[in-house]
């Protein structure tokens, strides 16, 4: 699968669709968002696991920053600070 380069432009790429973060499933890609808009997009990850509550929560799978190693963290859902309202779903 081919991606644009920027976050931003991941969160409405057309080989996807859009999915509630409350319906993220393992593979689907969740972005981070300074101001609560596409333009404000600075960041992606990947869920990795889910615990089957209502508020999508689980664990992530991420690089931070250049100098931070790929890592698996815990992941609040709708309970993230800066979670935009949807997650990105690869269209098969």
């Amino acid at each position: 699968v081919t991606l644009e380069h920027y976050a931003a432009s991941q969160y409405t790429d057309p080989a996807g669709h859009q999915v509630p973060i409350t319906q993220v499933q393992p593979g689907d890609l969740v972005f981070l968002s300074s101001n609560a808009t596409t333009a404000g997009i600075h960041h992606v990850a990947m869920i990795w696991s889910t615990t089957g509550k209502p508020d999508g929560s689980g664990q992530i799978i991420e690089a931070q920053d250049f100098n931070v190693p790929v890592h698996v963290r815990a992941w609040a859902g709708t309970g993230e600070s800066e979670v935009m309202p949807y997650a990105w779903r690869l269209t098969v």
